[in-house]
């Protein structure tokens, strides 16, 4: 059985779902603003979980299509720059 992004990297999909949806930047925040905030809100266990969840998508899918794909999956309406690899590891950044 295939399983979704979602199931694979839940925690990955929280951040996605929870941060970066489609009315995120309702406040006038970024998607950076938006996930420094999920870094700051959420235990540090959880976040430590989401970085695991983006190393692992990050090692497992590597085109362009794949990432989109899996974005989609994530429930990430925030459209990022191109190229998705180089904005994916900038959040990475980010989580730490």
């Amino acid at each position: 059985m295939n399983r979704s992004s979602a199931e694979r990297y839940p925690h990955l999909a929280r951040l996605c779902g929870a941060y970066l949806h489609e009315d995120f930047d309702l406040d006038g925040s970024s998607a950076e603003q938006a996930v420094k905030r999920f870094a700051r809100e959420l235990p540090a266990a959880r976040v430590a979980a989401t970085r695991a969840d983006l190393e692992r998508l990050l090692a497992a899918v590597t085109t362009e299509k794949g990432l989109a794909r899996a974005l989609t999956s994530l429930g990430c309406a925030y459209r990022p720059p191109r190229p998705l690899k180089r904005w994916l590891t900038a959040l990475l950044a980010l989580l730490r």
